[in-house]
C-alpha cells in the first residue's frame, strides 16, 4: 500500500514538472517598452542567448563592446518587447542585463534607448545603494 502511494505521488510529480504554465510580472505604470515608437533607433550588433523571466535577466553576446546603459529589445516587426539595463559591463563578449519591463525573446534585436527613454527609465528604475 505504501509503495503504491509512493508511485502515485512520484507519477503526479513527474507529470506536473512538464507543465508549460508560466508567470508574467506586470507593472502598474506606463511601460516604456510598449509605448515607445521605433522611428529612428540604433541597432546594436548583439544576440540574446538566454532569457530568464523568473530571475528577470538576459544574457547577451556581442563582439563589439556594449556600455552600461539602458537598452530596448524589438521583435522582427519592429515592436518593442522589453526595456533592459546592462550593469557593470566589461570588455568580454558576454553581458548580463536586468529586465526592467516587458518580456524579451531570444530572436529579439537589441536597440540603444533614446535620450528621452533613458531619462524616463533612470527616474523609474534607480540603482539601490548599499551602505
Amino acid at each position: 500500500m505504501l509503495l503504491k502511494s509512493f508511485y502515485a505521488l512520484f507519477f503526479a510529480l513527474l507529470i506536473s514538472c512538464g507543465s508549460n504554465v508560466g508567470y508574467k510580472l506586470k507593472s502598474t505604470s506606463n511601460n516604456v517598452a510598449t509605448i515607445s515608437p521605433l522611428t529612428e533607433f540604433a541597432v546594436i550588433n548583439a544576440s540574446i542567448l538566454h532569457v530568464d523571466l523568473k530571475e528577470r535577466v538576459v544574457t547577451i553576446k556581442s563582439i563589439q563592446p556594449i556600455t552600461t546603459d539602458f537598452y530596448l529589445t524589438a521583435d522582427n516587426q519592429s515592436q518593442t518587447t522589453s526595456a533592459l539595463k546592462i550593469q557593470n559591463s566589461r570588455r568580454t563578449s558576454l553581458y548580463i542585463a536586468d529586465i526592467l519591463e516587458g518580456s524579451p525573446s531570444i530572436s529579439d534585436t537589441l536597440i540603444q534607448a533614446s535620450e528621452d527613454q533613458k531619462k524616463e527609465l533612470s527616474v523609474r528604475f534607480t540603482d539601490a545603494e548599499v551602505d
